[in-house]
Formats: C-alpha cells, sequence, structure tokens
C-alpha cells in the first residue's frame, strides 16, 4: 500500500497473527508479518517499518536478539 505507514508484525501464533494483521490493514497500514523471528530482518530491512509488534516469549531467535 503505497503511502501508508508500515507496521511489522512477529507472532508464531498464527491466528493471532492474522487477527493483528487485518486489524492493522483495515486501519490503512501496510502489515508484512511472519510467523517466527527468523524472517524478521528481511522484512524489516525490506519495508522499514514506523512500529513493531513482537511477541517476546517466542522460540529463537528470541524477542529483540536478532543478531
Amino acid at each position: 500500500m503505497p503511502n501508508c505507514p508500515t507496521v511489522l508484525i512477529i507472532e508464531d501464533d498464527e491466528p493471532f497473527r492474522l487477527s493483528l494483521h487485518d486489524a492493522f490493514e483495515n486501519a490503512h497500514f501496510h502489515v508484512p508479518d511472519t510467523g517466527s523471528g527468523h524472517g524478521a530482518p528481511q522484512l524489516a530491512g525490506a519495508t522499514p517499518p514506523e512500529g513493531v509488534v513482537l511477541e517476546s516469549q517466542m522460540g529463537v531467535p528470541r524477542g529483540l536478539r536478532w543478531g
């Protein structure tokens, strides 16, 4: 979506992730999402987000430790 703010969602619970995705998309955000932390750096690099919704109790990579 051109000219829309981007919110990256990182959540391994698929039904919850899809609910979040739909809610942000309905609010006119561009919403890349992933079910694991492994895909997050690539998504964030492709479209730098203005915000991130991150599950902090995920498996590896954990939370904010992407590096």
